[in-house]
């Protein structure tokens, strides 16, 4: 698909080909190939002016080098993210933001923060009427039992209140003010 796309000069069904090879790699769980594909998927976007679908390519990105171990480069994607998402109005990709934020959490050592945004992530599907991505339920699923395996159950649920009672955009107030964007 990615050769037929290169000879028909279809910018939009190439990146659409990277995209399809990011997933791959994302269930296949090669990280380092992952970053790659939607590296190579948010540069065309991004040649083509495709804005939401460029977003969701660089929070991909983050995910891929998260997993990569490097949360502090995720949290300055994430960040980035954050910063693009809000100047092209992107709602859903905003409000799904935290759940790539409890992965650098839990990589920093604050099961409580990741507690708090996996909680967040699962208010604003409730309020914003969407659903996690495919390639992001196995995230939450794993970021919740991480969660769980390290705080006493009344330190989770504690969070988890917290969580679904926080404010989305002073959220992503505090991951742009930690990692700059």
């Amino acid at each position: 698909r990615l050769s037929m796309m290169t000879q028909a000069r279809d910018r939009f069904g190439l990146a659409w080909a990277w995209q399809d090879l990011g997933l791959v790699a994302h269930m296949r769980q090669d990280y380092l190939q992952m970053e790659l594909m939607y590296q190579n998927a948010y540069q065309v976007m991004e040649e083509i002016g495709a804005r939401l679908d460029m977003l969701r390519c660089l929070r991909l990105v983050a995910v891929a080098v998260l997993h990569q171990g490097d949360a502090w480069r995720a949290g300055r994607l994430l960040a980035d993210f954050i910063s693009r998402a809000r100047a092209t109005g992107d709602p859903v990709g905003l409000a799904t933001c935290p759940l790539q934020w409890a992965g650098v959490a839990l990589a920093k050592g604050e099961p409580g923060v990741a507690t708090q945004c996996l909680a967040a992530v699962d208010a604003g599907k409730l309020r914003l009427g969407f659903e996690l991505y495919k390639d992001d339920h196995q995230d939450f699923s794993s970021y919740l039992e991480a969660c769980r395996q390290q705080l006493s159950p009344e330190a989770f649920a504690t969070a988890w209140q917290a969580g679904t009672e926080q404010d989305l955009e002073s959220l992503l107030d505090d991951i742009v003010v930690q990692f700059g964007g």
